[in-house]
């Protein structure tokens, strides 16, 4: 498919900002699409991005893939290690390769980076299992495993207090449940936990293998919360 077929004309405020914005998303490799369609929130990533036309998989529901209507319009968050980055997607067409099923859209509204208090961190206090699967230290005898507490959680990742010091760049599996809903992920350590006057540790936890069923089931469970409480504010 030549994706230069596909151009249609937009204003010159979009194509401002793709010219901005396009170049540090794509250079990041973990770059993911968020969308909402029929109440559902749903993962993928893009394939090819030329001027405002942008290639993405079809988001996935089970072993399914999620239909989109042609001309649908969606409401779309750019989630990159740079933060959000709001826009609108319509869809002009669908088509298969090697038995995967691929979405060209048209990017429609200008992109704008949300700002970081936007950002929406739920404080909670979650018993969360961790095991390292991963590390870069050489004094870390794998596997390690032990409980920790999750004190506050986001789409990205969380904060999780722990007896032992986790170290920069380990890998873990998560287990713990969120709103009765038990959630497995993935996440990389980012800093040298700082101890507390208490002993334990604070580490920043990214989460990565952002396209999981369990990471949809989280995003779904997050953007409940968040709706439950702006109503009443």
């Amino acid at each position: 498919m030549n994706i230069n077929t596909l151009f249609s004309k937009t204003g010159n405020t979009i194509l401002d900002s793709i010219q901005t914005y396009k170049k540090t998303l794509m250079d990041d490799m973990n770059l993911s699409i968020r969308l909402t369609y029929n109440n559902e929130t749903y993962i993928t990533h893009p394939i090819e991005w030329v001027d405002s036309i942008i290639i993405f998989e079809a988001p996935m529901k089970g072993v399914d893939d999620v239909i989109l209507p042609r001309n649908l319009a969606l409401n779309v968050i750019l989630v990159s290690k740079g933060g959000l980055f709001h826009t609108t997607f319509t869809i002009s067409k669908n088509y298969r390769k090697d038995n995967m099923l691929f979405y060209v859209a048209e990017i429609t509204a200008p992109i704008i980076k949300k700002q970081q208090r936007e950002a929406f961190r739920l404080d909670v206090l979650l018993d969360v299992q961790y095991e390292v699967i991963a590390s870069e230290n050489e004094n870390t005898a794998m596997p390690t495993s032990g409980k920790g507490t999750c004190l506050n959680i986001s789409l990205g990742g969380m904060c999780l207090s722990t007896t032992e010091q986790l170290h920069s760049k380990d890998h873990l599996n998560l287990a713990f449940s969120l709103m009765d809903t038990p959630l497995y992920l993935t996440g990389e350590v980012l800093y040298l936990g700082e101890q507390t006057e208490q002993g334990t540790y604070m580490h920043r936890i990214r989460f990565i293998g952002t396209d999981t069923a369990d990471t949809n089931k989280l995003n779904r469970l997050i953007f409940e919360k968040q709706r439950a409480l702006l109503k009443h504010i």
